[in-house]
């Protein structure tokens, strides 16, 4: 017996899904793409309709108290639909790594502080080196007390996030490669975790990565020493004459990290050649975290904002000169800065407004 085989025919698929009840007993609006049911049509039978309703997910969005309280499916967490807003997800990446989420999951709102420092670095609008590629990664560099949830400096976490970051970079295209690591923190011997960070510092220098962080006066032999201009609202920021040197009080007080004026202070004295790029800090308009179109005017930025004008800066040098490293940037900058003195408690040093436009044309 032989079968023929017939070509191009037709074929109807079917689908068999599972519908509520109440679904049988809808009628479809007239002009539909589905034919109306009989409003007497048996619940208990099989619901045929061309354009199935929308699911009413809505008991799934009730918020949990906790994420331990989040719905579960078996191993893994159920969080389609759910209001995780409210959450802290601190320590839960491997329970977010193994969960079900979609595009109605509410998640905790961005943090201020990320969204600042990036559009400072490459915002198309707002950023140092607009066209620089992003990978960003969030980190906190505290821990949180078990006995008054006060926050604790620990480094070790930016230690980790700097280290998988490396991994990345390791199996990137050599076009692709990461060649700036901005960081808006410090970190002190008396901080958890300082000699991890340092190590991860060592290790991203010798991968060709330039950390830009607090720090940057500790991770060289020749020290990279930095110092904030503050400008007035009002004055143009193409204006020379518009910046000042913040006072060094108000200056190092604006590291609010434990013990870490110290630290610097104690470096800045036993230095005998320190020489300041100076960079602007104050009255700057950035990105918001509300949104795409939501900006806002911070009047002082401080040491955040400091660090990723700088990466943004060596990311431009990138462009322009591929095997530019820290050092030669470093020199270039200073060699091309405008001389003001920087004037502390117990000394007079070297100070160079950076000239961005000058730096690079000096690399070209």
């Amino acid at each position: 017996m032989t079968h023929a085989r017939k070509i191009g025919m037709p074929v109807l698929l079917a689908t068999l899904a599972f519908l509520s009840p109440g679904c049988s007993k809808k009628t479809v609006a007239p002009g539909s793409a589905s034919p109306a049911l009989p409003a007497d049509f048996p619940s208990g039978k099989p619901c045929f309709v061309r354009v199935p309703p929308p699911a009413d997910w809505s008991w799934l969005s009730k918020p949990p108290r906790s994420f331990d309280k989040a719905r579960k499916w078996g191993p893994l967490y159920e969080l389609r639909h759910a209001d995780l807003s409210r959450l802290d997800l601190t320590d839960h990446a491997s329970d977010l790594l193994n969960s079900f989420f979609d595009t109605e999951t509410k998640w905790p709102a961005a943090n201020f502080h990320g969204t600042l420092v990036t559009s400072i670095l490459a915002g198309r609008t707002c950023g140092v080196a607009p066209e620089a590629e992003i990978y960003y990664v969030g980190s906190h560099n505290y821990d949180v007390s078990p006995k008054d949830d006060s926050m604790v400096p620990n480094a070790a976490h930016c230690a980790r996030a700097v280290n998988e970051l490396l991994e990345i970079n390791a199996r990137l295209p050599r076009e692709k490669k990461i060649r700036v690591i901005s960081i808006s923190a410090g970190w002190s011997p008396a901080n958890s975790g300082f000699r991890a960070m340092n190590k991860a510092v060592r290790k991203a220098t010798e991968a060709g990565i330039f950390i830009v962080s607090a720090n940057l006066f500790d991770a060289f032999e020749t020290g990279f020493w930095f110092w904030g201009l503050d400008r007035s609202s009002p004055d143009g920021p193409d204006d020379p004459a518009a910046y000042r040197i913040l006072p060094w009080k108000e200056w190092i007080s604006e590291v609010v990290v434990e013990e870490f004026p110290k630290f610097y202070e104690r470096r800045l004295q036993r230095s005998k050649s320190a020489e300041f790029l100076l960079v602007p800090v104050g009255s700057k308009t950035v990105a918001q975290a509300g949104g795409r179109n939501e900006y806002g005017f911070y009047r002082m930025g401080g040491w955040s904002s400091l660090c990723p004008y700088i990466a943004g800066l060596y990311a431009l040098a990138c462009q322009v000169k591929p095997d530019i490293t820290p050092e030669v940037f470093w020199r270039a900058a200073m060699a091309t800065g405008a001389p003001m003195p920087v004037k502390t408690e117990w000394a007079t040093y070297a100070g160079k407004r950076v000239n961005p436009v000058r730096l690079i044309e000096s690399l070209k």
